[in-house]
């Protein structure tokens, strides 16, 4: 562990009562003994699993001690007192490189005399088999030169995707450890469009089969792809080696999986608590947590409870642009087809990679009847009983950022996103309210106060958005001593503040900002004070219209029928995210209007699309360990789509540090960055009591 780490957790450490020990940290390598006659993992009672699947979403502050207590026993009752969990030991495997899948590959069965005919739409299924990945750099280059011919074409993506490796599931992956059933069947999906051409073979079986367990399907998706995962070093039932702390001083366990998901409910309060953490060391680390989270809440003053009854899944119906397939036929079938299926897969979003729906997109030899009769049965078992997550993120985002955040949740809401659900991300003027809008015009439950045990007199009112822009921007406050010790430091503090709820009593605002500025300062050396930084917003930067989009206007004469649909699937693969902007999608949907016609549209559409700062997706490239980076930048680039121009493209070809990644594309695109101050590097910094504290309260609010 590096010595920033190190001084990482001790400064973490002064918060608890007796403190995380930085003597158990795990050294950067061989941190694992080579154990016989092990177990993998300690298997929990019943109960136990019960009472962790039916953990409550909220808990009224003055059971909360009680609750974490109770937690805290489970836990260590389940846990051995002189046994070592079986070890598992992970050897890196070899990267596992992306071949065409059979989409792509049918491009090499076309003739060259029906190349002109058939090479278009069979491009555009590769494109969409291809996921995020049709946007690397040569893949597109291949992908969009149609001239070279069916057998040059796929000659070029087999050599481009070559270069393409993973040594590990993308994050849309691994996000599937832990999730219940009835949320796999919107997670998944994204899993699917991020694995793009690794999902072939039996890869696909993973995702396409009884999705009863996230564990399941990553466990599934890992063996089938070839990834390293981890095994147990031999079987047996466990190795008695007496007191762990005491025989062995500075070794971590791995925690085995049921007691991670345990301790991941009290953790997600505290995520800075290690992973791994020493057996004997536990119970002390769940109880100092349980302290730290009990000691800030207030204790005269209860927030008022929502109660939720759970309401009926809705099921996705076939979005306006996918039932219009049907309309089809006839001579023209051969043209208008392939343009209607593009429109249809940007209509059904993040459920385009749905399996069943892409298999029903990809046949276009049984026709415009077939295809939209096999899409109806599709989505009818495609159901939601909740918002995507892209689309809660709404309610807590400031207003400014709407604008740019509002495609992502159009995106993942694809066919659920009909009627008068579509209105609600026309109006950006709140996030709650478009998040209230979305339910209510999807049809799903809506948690309402329960009518007594309010705070006050007057009820629980939301927080002002100036109050959610203060408690969300405390992480980024100091961005020196250096960057990443004091940002780890102050986000891990503001976090620990316990699931500070969307409506508290305005009375407590006041209280728990100050508890925000009383943490930070407790962390903080005894003698110093990082500088600040200091932003100057600069202006909006707006899109413009990527290459690829505007080579629609050199489209012109008998080639037009031909050329025209493939070069609009290239402009949609640029435009990324932003391909759902209704503006831009209309543009895009009208074919008839011809190619001039539609790139005028695009140009009017896209400049008034404008954003101030890089979307999350790339942002959160920051903090991501070099050896993720290459499947987090797709993200990125998805996120960027028309703003990933000139040199800002080559800011995700060289990915060696994610600040740097982020830095460049600021830097490319124009965006504004914080700097920090000139010279005052230090400020005197005792126990801000009186107006010290309340000038970093002011601070906190700026």
């Amino acid at each position: 562990v590096p010595p920033i780490v190190s001084s990482l957790i001790g400064d973490l450490s002064t918060l608890f009562p007796t403190g995380i020990p930085t003597t158990i940290l795990p050294t950067a390598t061989g941190i694992l003994p080579t154990a016989t006659g092990v177990n993998s993992s300690v298997p929990l009672p019943t109960e136990v699993e019960s009472v962790v699947s039916n953990l409550p979403s909220s808990i009224p502050a003055s059971k909360l001690s009680s609750f974490i207590s109770d937690l805290n026993s489970i836990v260590t009752n389940v846990l051995p007192t002189n046994t070592i969990p079986n070890l598992p030991t992970c050897a890196p495997g070899n990267p596992v490189c992306a071949t065409p899948p059979e989409a792509c590959r049918k491009i090499g069965e076309i003739s060259d005399i029906n190349a002109a005919i058939e090479l278009p739409a069979q491009v555009l299924e590769c494109t969409a088999a291809l996921g995020p990945y049709a946007e690397d750099f040569y893949v597109g280059i291949c992908l969009g030169n149609i001239a070279q011919g069916p057998t040059n074409l796929l000659a070029c993506v087999t050599n481009a995707l070559s270069d393409v490796c993973i040594t590990s599931l993308p994050g849309a992956c691994t996000n599937l450890l832990g999730e219940p059933a009835e949320q796999l069947v919107t997670a998944a999906p994204q899993c699917a469009l991020a694995l793009g051409p690794f999902l072939v073979d039996d890869a696909n079986k993973c995702l396409t089969g009884t999705l009863t367990s996230g564990d399941a399907i990553v466990s599934c998706l890992e063996k089938s792809l070839g990834l390293s995962a981890c095994v147990p070093t031999a079987s047996g039932q466990g190795t008695s080696v007496g007191n762990l702390a005491t025989d062995t001083g500075v070794l971590t366990l791995p925690l085995p999986s049921q007691v991670e998901s345990i301790l991941g409910q009290v953790t997600t309060l505290l995520p800075s608590v290690p992973v791994s953490v020493p057996v004997a060391e536990l119970s002390s680390i769940i109880g100092d947590i349980g302290s730290a989270i009990t000691n800030l809440l207030p204790t005269n003053t209860l927030p008022s409870l929502a109660t939720c009854t759970p309401g009926p899944p809705v099921c996705a119906s076939v979005p306006d642009a996918c039932e219009a397939i049907g309309n089809i036929g006839g001579i023209a079938a051969a043209v208008e087809l392939p343009a209607q299926i593009i429109k249809c897969t940007t209509a059904l979003g993040a459920f385009a990679t749905n399996p069943a729906a892409a298999a029903c997109l990809a046949n276009v030899v049984q026709g415009p009847t077939a295809i939209l009769n096999c899409l109806r049965t599709s989505l009818e078992s495609v159901c939601i009983t909740e918002l995507p997550a892209a689309c809660t993120n709404l309610s807590g985002a400031p207003v400014t950022e709407l604008a740019t955040d509002a495609p992502e949740c159009a995106l993942a809401l694809g066919p659920f996103l009909v009627n008068d659900a579509a209105n609600c991300l026309n109006v950006l003027e709140s996030g709650p309210d478009v998040v209230a809008c979305l339910q209510k015009q999807i049809g799903l439950t809506v948690c309402v106060p329960t009518a007594g045990n309010l705070a006050t007199a007057t009820g629980v009112l939301p927080l002002p958005s100036e109050v959610q822009s203060v408690l969300g921007q405390v992480t980024t406050l100091l961005p020196t001593l250096p960057v990443q010790s004091i940002e780890t430091v102050v986000d891990g503090v503001t976090t620990l503040i316990p699931s500070i709820p969307v409506s508290v009593p305005v009375a407590e605002i006041s209280s728990i900002i100050g508890d925000i500025a009383s943490a930070i300062t407790n962390v903080l050396p005894t003698n110093t004070l990082p500088s600040l930084a200091t932003c100057t917003p600069g202006p909006p930067v707006c899109a413009s219209v990527p290459d690829a989009c505007e080579a629609i206007g050199n489209i012109g004469g008998l080639t037009a029928a031909v050329q025209l649909p493939a070069q609009i699937a290239k402009c949609t693969t640029s435009l990324g995210a932003f391909a759902t902007n209704p503006a831009a999608a209309a543009c895009l949907a009208n074919v008839v209007q011809g190619p001039t016609a539609i790139l005028n549209c695009l140009r009017t559409s896209l400049e008034s699309v404008c954003i101030t700062e890089l979307p999350a997706a790339c942002t959160n490239l920051s903090g991501a360990p070099v050896t993720e980076l290459a499947t987090d930048a797709p993200e990125c680039a998805l996120a960027l789509g028309p703003f990933l121009v000139n040199d800002a493209q080559n800011c995700l070809n060289v990915l060696e540090s994610g600040p740097d990644v982020v830095a460049c594309l600021q830097k490319q695109i124009g965006l504004a960055a914080c700097p920090v101050m000139g010279k005052s590097h230090t400020l005197r910094s005792r126990s801000f009591r009186g107006s010290e504290h309340e000038a970093l309260i002011k601070i906190v609010r700026r």
